[in-house]
């Protein structure tokens, strides 16, 4: 099983990292963290109090909504963790999480981007990700100089309209 040290998952058959798409992927060590579980915040709390319990060293990283730096300007009450344990103790993790009812009946799963339930062929390469960014950055572009035009016109309108 290959290892990103940058986004701290696990590629299990890929040659690239299923996050960021980096081709710097190690094999895992048993000390080094790795993703095991994104939960909101209750489900944090139980997953917490389990790990403390068994004497399990774990991560709590802040995501998505409520992540910095909206956390600057308060917190948001549906906050999301990335939950990250050391690689030697995650089959332990799983039997826990089972028992506290955090996972499904199904084979464990992770609830982190490198679980994705879509076909991994068919994810986007790094390159095209790079050109959906660049085309979404020139459509927003576009688009914010379209309403200041629509705008100006407006107002050269009124303007004309008063005199």
């Amino acid at each position: 099983m290959l290892y990103c040290a940058k986004c701290q998952v696990l590629a299990k058959s890929e040659a690239v990292c299923p996050s960021c798409g980096s081709k710097k992927l190690r094999e895992v060590r048993a000390n080094d963290p790795v993703l095991l579980f994104t939960a909101d915040e209750m489900q944090c709390g139980m997953i917490r109090a389990a790990f403390d319990s068994n004497g399990i060293p774990h991560e709590e990283r802040m995501c998505g909504p409520g992540a910095p730096p909206s956390i600057l300007y308060g917190k948001m009450p549906n906050s999301l963790y990335h939950i990250f344990v050391p690689y030697g103790e995650v089959e332990r993790c799983e039997e826990i999480l089972h028992g506290i009812g955090a996972l499904g009946e199904n084979k464990f799963e992770r609830n982190g981007p490198q679980n994705s339930d879509e076909d991994p062929s068919a994810a986007m390469s790094r390159g095209e990700r790079i050109l959906v960014r660049i085309l979404s950055a020139v459509m927003f572009l576009a688009l914010v100089w379209g309403v200041v035009s629509i705008a100006d016109e407006f107002i050269d309108f009124i303007k004309s309209a008063l005199t």
